[in-house]
């Protein structure tokens, strides 16, 4: 710690040490960044920051009061005592050197806690991330979480995220984490869930799969406490939140993926229900799906995938002709 400290007063930080560093001051109490700022302060204070004019107009305000002091109070001017006052000057010089270049490194900090870190996914992206407290946060596709080195510290811990994210929450009774995303905020003492909040959509959905977690709407100020196998869904258009159980953790992603799900549903209607979502007719041979019933999911956002899904479970296979999908058997 030592030696970036030392680099980082002299700019020559390079980009990994830099991030090194950042991560090593976010975890820092406010007592152990006055107790860095006390240890290197004096050498900073040594260090030519403070110009000799700045120092010496410090000197003169400082001999100035003194004087007056002396002269209103009606005391005899003694060699012994001016000595002591200009050791009195001196020392609080000091004290004012060291004030001034500690202030100036104290905003350099301040600036290094308060700048932001993001991290930004594409669509069909996903990427893995570990946070500063050690939480493992996966970012779906078209997604971000986003924070700064000051919201990790010993009393709390928050991130700004959406689209989709699955978290790992690092274990710490007495330093809660929060998830603050579009119109809501996730509070976690440790805890792992996935949270889907996208624009554009007309609700959030938060699935619970261990711990225990409460959601607010930051619209209507409604909270609810959400238990292991459990969803938490807020309306978007009114900011009111209901919980479900949702026992199956495969049912909820298919859920928080927008996915049509099917209970034994014959072929035929599942065929046309997808159609309608993509816009398609799809064409066969009554012979093919006659008896076939479903029970699944598929995807609403990915035709190719939809139709793959299908044909693999009935042995058909697929081709496009304009905007029909032809099915037919092996």
């Amino acid at each position: 710690m030592e030696e970036l400290v030392k680099k980082f007063k002299s700019n020559r930080l390079s980009a990994s040490e830099l991030a090194k560093f950042r991560l090593l001051v976010g975890k820092m109490s406010d007592e152990e960044l006055e107790q860095l700022f006390q240890q290197y302060g004096r050498e900073d204070a040594e260090s030519g920051e403070v110009s000799d004019d700045e120092i010496a107009g410090i000197l003169a305000r400082l001999r100035g009061r003194i004087a007056s002091e002396r002269l209103r109070a009606g005391r005899p001017r003694r060699r012994v005592p001016m000595v002591a006052a200009a050791a009195v000057v001196l020392v609080l010089a000091g004290v004012v050197a060291w004030l001034y270049v500690s202030l100036g490194r104290y905003s350099r900090y301040d600036q290094l806690l308060s700048s932001g870190t993001e991290i930004r996914t594409g669509v069909d992206e996903r990427v893995s991330v570990k946070l500063p407290d050690g939480t493992d946060a996966e970012i779906g596709s078209d997604s971000y979480v986003r924070y700064s080195m000051r919201d990790f510290n010993d009393r709390e811990r928050i991130i700004d995220g959406g689209g989709e994210l699955k978290l790992s929450v690092a274990h710490d009774g007495g330093c809660p984490f929060y998830v603050r995303s579009r119109g809501l905020e996730v509070k976690v003492v440790g805890t792992r869930f996935i949270l889907v909040a996208r624009e554009g959509s007309d609700s959030a959905m938060l699935y619970l799969e261990e711990g225990a977690v409460e959601m607010r709407s930051t619209a209507t100020g409604d909270a609810v406490r959400i238990h292991p196998q459990e969803m938490a869904i807020m309306d978007y258009r009114t900011g009111r939140l209901r919980v479900e159980n949702i026992d199956n953790g495969n049912d909820a992603m298919a859920m928080m993926r927008g996915d049509m799900a099917f209970t034994g549903v014959a072929l035929g209607d599942v065929l046309s229900r997808v159609g309608e979502a993509y816009g398609v007719r799809f064409v066969y041979a009554e012979d093919d799906v006659a008896g076939k019933v479903f029970t699944g999911y598929v995807p609403s956002t990915d035709l190719e995938e939809a139709t793959g899904i299908l044909t693999e479970v009935f042995n058909l296979r697929a081709e496009m002709s304009g905007g029909d999908v032809i099915l037919r058997g092996e």
